[in-house]
């Protein structure tokens, strides 16, 4: 995904999902994610676009945790 693909609005979840995914997977950099988030759902939606490094420090603390 890059800033200038055109998508329709009914598409934004999906397509953040996938992203999403996309970043998590190591597909897409985050500044690419925060970006494209940023500009579809606005600085109001800073959650979204921090996500990613939410579930990459709980997943972190599971791997820590369970190595433990």
């Amino acid at each position: 995904m890059s800033l200038t693909e055109e998508i329709e609005p009914d598409e934004y979840y999906a397509n953040f999902l996938e992203m999403l995914k996309d970043v998590l997977n190591g597909n897409m950099d985050s500044v690419t994610y925060e970006d494209t988030i940023r500009q579809r759902f606005g600085v109001q939606a800073y959650m979204s676009y921090t996500l990613d490094k939410v579930i990459g420090n709980a997943v972190r603390q599971v791997w820590f945790h369970s190595s433990s």
